[in-house]
Formats: C-alpha cells, structure tokens, sequence
C-alpha cells in the first residue's frame, strides 16, 4: 500500500494523494472484524501541505491486498506532535447503520436486488451488481 486518494467529502473527486515512498504518511494499519468495524489509522507527515486536507468526514480510498478500493471516512484527527498527525478513519459503510431504521416488514417474493433496493431507499447509497436472482419471501421481524 503506497498511495492513499484523499477525497473531498462534498464532490467525491480525488483532491490529493499521500505516498508513503515519499514520506507523507507512516504507520498505516488497517483492521478488519467480525463485527464489521473496518478502521484504518495513519500517522501524516505534518509538514506536507496535503495534511491540512486530512480532516473530519473527509474521505479516503485505500486499495487493499487485493487491489480493490476500499472508502474510509475520517472520525479523527489531530496533530498531537509538531511533525506527525494522527488519523482514523471508519470504512464508509459503517455510515450506512445510521442512515435509516428499517421498520419490521414482509418482503413477500423478493429477490436480493429489491431486498437492497427496499433497504437502501431513501439513503445516498445504491445496490451494486447483485447477480443472484432467486425469490423469497423476507420477513424483518424487528427494527433494523
């Protein structure tokens, strides 16, 4: 992982990059969990210019070992020593826990994209390619 895209949170355009080979960040970890809290933490080089740009629900896109791309929107930063600024950031998804409460419903022959498309109404979010197209009858017993 040499390159993060730093991404303006209102656009989504890559505003700027940060490099580890030049030394503008260092300590980048990444965990994943089986409670879906995808963090990633870093440490910039202060004194680069682009750490001004690194600031609260800015967004990053990290390319994991795989080399898919994976969005993180910043929760935290602060520059706690003259040269170093610390950084975390939360996978964007974890956002989408918080973007609706989904009401207890029977989703009566379904099939995955209109189970999506029914969860994710009304969000900033939009089913991907979803290539199972079985039907089922879906029953959400709960607030979700």
């Amino acid at each position: 992982m040499a390159i993060i895209h730093i991404l303006d949170k209102n656009t989504d355009k890559i505003i700027g990059t940060l490099n580890h080979l030049k030394a503008e960040y260092v300590g980048a970890v990444r965990k994943d969990s089986l409670t879906a809290e995808n963090t990633f933490d870093l440490i910039a080089n202060a004194r680069s210019p682009k750490a001004s740009l690194l600031e609260k629900r800015t967004r990053l896109a990290v390319q994991d070992e795989d080399g898919f791309f994976r969005e993180f929107i910043i929760t935290y930063a602060e520059q706690y020593q003259r040269e170093e600024k610390l950084v975390r950031a939360d996978a964007s998804f974890i956002d989408l826990s918080k973007a609706k409460i989904i009401d207890p419903q029977t989703l009566e022959g379904a099939t995955a994209l209109t189970a999506v498309q029914t969860a994710l109404e009304g969000t900033e979010w939009k089913a991907g390619d979803i290539e199972y197209a079985d039907i089922r009858t879906i029953i959400l017993e709960e607030y979700t």
